[in-house]
């Protein structure tokens, strides 16, 4: 993706003035038309009447689009910005991997329990932003394991390089046992889990940082049975749920 940029950069480098009806659309849902005077591997210059022409980062891009019937514009110069326009896609996908810690109800009792979480989630970008995610999990109750699956829907509020955003997550989970309290006759079974809650995100170069906070219920069912008795206990796992994760 750089040497598409670099490449870019090159071959616009010497256009000084475009005819107006270039187009630069933008990640927060802006239009912006005027002349397309320069960019390089980082920004974009654009002249929309002001008295200053704007620079705009490339990571704020969602596309640009510039008339093809212009004359000063070389076939190679539009491949350029085809190619650009296809690296700025690839963005529509995201990454993102989780550690963290679970602490508090465990059961139906109230106890200062903490276990450990982790999960990886493939985001694709609905809009500028709202993410819609599906992921796998991994977390750790002091009787129980359990394989969390399902999807997250993310929003950030705002765009730039440091957003808070909030999430929702649900789905089905896998449980077993972590000890032999459970015992030979017994048999789980993992049910829904819900989680939410806010975090906020750093850019570091060409990945991201970002801390969360939020609550997570986890639903499971142990049953057991010895000929003729048989027993069922429902659990609620209620726990808070803190994470650092990163994104790329």
């Amino acid at each position: 993706m750089m040497r598409k940029l670099l490449t870019l950069a090159l071959l616009l480098s010497s256009l000084s003035i475009m005819a107006q009806g270039d187009k630069v659309y933008l990640k927060n849902g802006s239009l912006l038309k005027g002349e397309l005077l320069a960019i390089d591997a980082t920004h974009l210059k654009i002249d929309i009447g002001e008295a200053e022409a704007l620079t705009i980062s490339l990571d704020k891009l969602k596309s640009v689009r510039v008339k093809k019937k212009k004359t000063n514009l070389s076939a190679d110069v539009l491949l350029g910005i085809d190619s650009l326009n296809r690296a700025l896609r690839l963005n529509k996908w995201m990454h993102q991997v989780r550690l963290g810690i679970l602490n508090g109800e465990d059961g139906r009792s109230f106890i200062s329990s903490t276990g450990f979480t982790a999960d990886y989630t493939l985001f694709y970008s609905l809009k500028p932003t709202w993410y819609l995610g599906l992921g796998i999990g991994y977390d750790e109750y002091p009787s129980f394991r359990s394989l969390p699956v399902g999807l997250e829907i993310r929003k950030d509020w705002g765009i730039g390089p440091s957003p808070f955003f909030s999430y929702v997550r649900a789905g089905l989970s896998r449980v077993g046992s972590r000890n032999s309290f459970i015992g030979p006759t017994a048999s789980i079974q993992g049910q829904e889990f819900i989680a939410f809650g806010l975090g906020q995100q750093w850019t570091l170069g060409r990945s991201s940082m970002f801390f969360t906070v939020g609550f997570r219920s986890q639903s499971a069912r142990t049953s057991w049975s010895s000929g003729d008795f048989r027993s069922r206990t429902d659990w609620n796992l209620n726990r808070l749920d803190i994470k650092l994760g990163m994104v790329f």
